[in-house]
């Protein structure tokens, strides 16, 4: 992962006049030995069975399964991406927030970001990355819609200029903090995953792929396996961290304390 420049920032020293007659003992920084993180995939893939008259007599309905299931695939491998993305910036930080969702996720963005500059010391107009769930994007445009109060329709360019505002780079994501099943109002928080661009790798490897395997086991019970499909996945924390973070999320369009 390479140095803490943080740590780095403490290794200086100055000393008075006084203190080089005296020959005061100048304090220094030892390169420490990192121990070895490893890594290690998870195997991760999809098993569908099929029933062999059920393919002779519906086969349009085993080919739709077979595809959406590879999409359903992609799904589950995103969310457990996220996931890991998730677990290694550890506890989320809780914003207060003024009570607008649009003004509050501006504010929380800027702050989180300035503590990660600060901490590498990155350059201020260096963009980071953002994660949020796909519907930040409603919940900022019902905000900014009310706060307009002249009817005027807001645009994603103008859900995407809070983002810019804060040098932030956003992603919309399915998969991670998803609504609950008929939700009649928006969660009480927004959660985000903010971190500079390359903190993280994801890992891949194939490691086996089949369609149409006919065995005797199967063939005795009068099925086949349609698909089977595995690859290595991990996730590889890499340079520097990041920071996750929660915003309260009210639309109710106030402007002001």
């Amino acid at each position: 992962k390479g140095p803490d420049f943080s740590a780095l920032y403490a290794a200086g020293f100055c000393q008075t006049e006084a203190q080089a007659i005296a020959g005061t003992t100048k304090p220094c920084y030892e390169v420490p030995c990192p121990p070895f993180v490893e890594v290690r995939l998870d195997a991760c893939g999809i098993c569908i069975k099929v029933p062999i008259l059920t393919n002779a007599a519906y086969p349009e309905l085993v080919s739709a399964i077979l595809s959406e299931a590879l999409v359903a695939f992609q799904h589950s491998l995103n969310a457990t991406v996220i996931a890991a993305i998730a677990t290694n910036l550890g506890a989320p930080t809780a914003f207060a927030g003024l009570g607008a969702a649009s003004s509050d996720t501006l504010e929380a963005l800027l702050i989180a970001g300035a503590n990660i500059r600060q901490k590498y010391r990155l350059s201020l107009t260096e963009t980071l990355e953002v994660v949020v769930p796909y519907w930040a994007k409603d919940v900022l445009k019902v905000d900014l819609f009310r706060r307009n109060g002249v009817g005027t329709m807001p645009t994603d360019a103008d859900v995407a200029a809070i983002f810019a505002a804060a040098n932030m780079s956003v992603q919309y994501v399915y998969d991670w903090s998803e609504l609950p099943a008929d939700s009649v109002a928006w969660p009480a928080t927004l959660p985000a995953l903010i971190y500079p661009a390359g903190s993280f790798v994801k890992l891949t490897t194939d490691v086996i792929n089949l369609n149409a395997v006919y065995d005797a086991a199967s063939l005795a019970v009068n099925t086949y396996t349609g698909l089977f499909f595995e690859q290595g996945v991990a996730v590889a924390p890499m340079c520097h961290g990041g920071d996750a973070v929660t915003i309260p999320v009210c639309t109710a369009g106030r402007t002001g304390a």
